[in-house]
Protein backbone atom coordinates (compact mmCIF):
# COMPACT_ATOMS: atom_id res chain seq x y z
CA UNK A 1 0.00 0.00 0.00
CA UNK A 2 1.65 3.12 -0.73
CA UNK A 3 1.84 6.54 0.74
CA UNK A 4 0.12 9.28 -2.10
CA UNK A 5 1.23 12.66 -1.57
CA UNK A 6 -1.40 14.82 -0.33
CA UNK A 7 -2.89 11.89 1.39
CA UNK A 8 -3.44 11.89 5.57
CA UNK A 9 -0.74 10.72 6.97
CA UNK A 10 -2.67 9.17 9.82
CA UNK A 11 -5.54 7.83 7.21
CA UNK A 12 -2.90 6.32 5.24
CA UNK A 13 -1.47 4.28 8.45
CA UNK A 14 -4.88 3.77 9.36
CA UNK A 15 -5.22 1.51 6.12
CA UNK A 16 -1.98 0.00 6.40
CA UNK A 17 -2.54 -0.82 9.71
CA UNK A 18 -5.83 -2.42 8.72
CA UNK A 19 -4.47 -4.12 6.22
CA UNK A 20 -1.53 -5.42 8.46
CA UNK A 21 -4.03 -6.76 11.26
CA UNK A 22 -5.57 -8.69 8.16
CA UNK A 23 -2.87 -10.41 7.20
CA UNK A 24 -1.85 -11.27 10.46
CA UNK A 25 -4.80 -12.97 10.65
CA UNK A 26 -5.14 -14.91 7.49
CA UNK A 27 -1.52 -16.07 8.80
CA UNK A 28 -2.61 -17.46 12.18
CA UNK A 29 -5.42 -19.29 10.68
CA UNK A 30 -2.75 -20.99 8.76
CA UNK A 31 -1.09 -21.99 11.82
CA UNK A 32 1.60 -19.67 12.25
CA UNK A 33 2.87 -19.53 15.91
CA UNK A 34 1.46 -16.31 17.47
CA UNK A 35 4.66 -15.18 18.88
CA UNK A 36 5.90 -15.03 15.31
CA UNK A 37 3.29 -13.45 13.78
CA UNK A 38 2.92 -10.29 16.23
CA UNK A 39 6.74 -9.68 15.47
CA UNK A 40 6.20 -9.61 11.90
CA UNK A 41 3.37 -7.52 12.34
CA UNK A 42 5.03 -5.01 14.66
CA UNK A 43 8.34 -4.98 12.03
CA UNK A 44 6.07 -4.28 8.95
CA UNK A 45 3.79 -1.55 10.69
CA UNK A 46 7.23 0.34 11.89
CA UNK A 47 9.38 -0.16 8.54
CA UNK A 48 5.74 0.95 6.27
CA UNK A 49 5.04 3.66 8.64
CA UNK A 50 8.71 5.21 8.89
CA UNK A 51 9.47 4.63 5.00
CA UNK A 52 7.59 7.79 3.87
CA UNK A 53 8.99 10.33 6.56
CA UNK A 54 12.38 8.94 5.85
CA UNK A 55 11.80 9.10 2.13
CA UNK A 56 10.73 12.83 2.85
CA UNK A 57 14.21 13.33 4.89
CA UNK A 58 16.36 11.77 2.07
CA UNK A 59 14.68 13.79 -0.38
CA UNK A 60 14.85 17.16 1.43
CA UNK A 61 17.06 19.86 -0.20
CA UNK A 62 20.84 19.67 0.65
CA UNK A 63 20.95 23.69 0.72
CA UNK A 64 19.73 23.75 4.24
CA UNK A 65 21.01 27.32 5.89
CA UNK A 66 21.66 26.25 9.22
CA UNK A 67 22.60 30.08 10.54
CA UNK A 68 19.37 31.22 8.89
CA UNK A 69 17.61 28.64 10.93
CA UNK A 70 19.35 29.55 14.13
CA UNK A 71 18.86 33.52 13.43
CA UNK A 72 15.21 32.54 12.80
CA UNK A 73 15.05 30.63 16.20
CA UNK A 74 16.52 32.97 18.27
CA UNK A 75 14.44 35.85 17.14
CA UNK A 76 10.79 33.80 17.78
CA UNK A 77 11.79 31.94 20.91
CA UNK A 78 14.74 33.12 22.51
CA UNK A 79 14.42 37.22 22.62
CA UNK A 80 11.25 36.31 25.08
CA UNK A 81 13.92 35.33 27.53
CA UNK A 82 13.19 39.05 29.24
CA UNK A 83 10.32 38.56 29.74
CA UNK A 84 8.86 38.15 33.24
CA UNK A 85 8.83 34.48 34.48
CA UNK A 86 5.49 33.05 34.64
CA UNK A 87 4.02 33.52 38.28
CA UNK A 88 4.60 30.08 39.19
CA UNK A 89 8.15 30.32 38.59
CA UNK A 90 10.55 30.70 41.32
CA UNK A 91 14.10 31.90 41.89
CA UNK A 92 15.91 29.14 44.33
Amino acid sequence: MKYTPGESYDGWLEKVQQAEYQQALKNLAKGEPIDIVLEKLSKRLVHKGLHPVLKSLKESPDNYNTEESKTAYEKAYLSRRNSPPADHVTDD
